[in-house]
């Protein structure tokens, strides 16, 4: 029995002298790292992202390992990857981001909207149209989206 022991912490000892060697070898990013933990500890996100991951990730390590390597989860994760970079430009531009919180931060009042149209719809003609576009809010939202429109086929003429 010893023996077991013995050896179990002989694989201790080489998988704690194989940490301690690559903290060495690459101070400059363990610096790195333990600096981005202590702002992420201090702003509480660390404590936020441990409970979303103990809560959302499955305990079951065979099933975790199955998903991320499956063919699903590595395209996913590809996909992921190069929306990232347009993401983060598309969220670096002040006017882009102020723009998404008001979607976002409105988001159920605008599905509300638009399912409650959808359900009670009114026959338009274009008369009745006309008489809309004279509501302000109706028009800033018709001519923005006129705008953005435009904008997009000359995009999509580059392409």
């Amino acid at each position: 029995m010893n023996a077991i022991n013995e050896k179990e912490l002989d694989n201790e000892r080489d998988g704690i002298e194989e940490l301690l060697r690559f903290v060495y070898e690459n101070s400059e990013l363990t610096l790195e790292l333990v600096e981005l933990l202590e702002k992420l500890n201090t702003s509480g996100v660390l404590k936020t992202l441990i409970k979303i991951v103990s809560n959302l990730v499955p305990t079951d390590k065979t099933v975790l390992t199955s998903y991320l390597e499956s063919d699903e989860a590595m395209n996913a994760i590809g996909k992921l990857v190069n929306v990232l970079p347009a993401l983060s430009t598309a969220l670096s531009s002040e006017k882009n981001r102020d723009l998404i919180k008001l979607i976002l931060f409105n988001s159920e009042a605008l599905s509300d909207a638009l399912i409650n149209g959808a359900k009670n719809p009114e026959p338009l003609g274009l008369m009745k149209m006309m008489s809309l576009m004279k509501d302000p809010e109706l028009s800033r939202a018709t001519t923005g989206f006129i705008h953005m429109l435009m904008a997009l086929g000359s995009l999509l003429e580059k392409a």
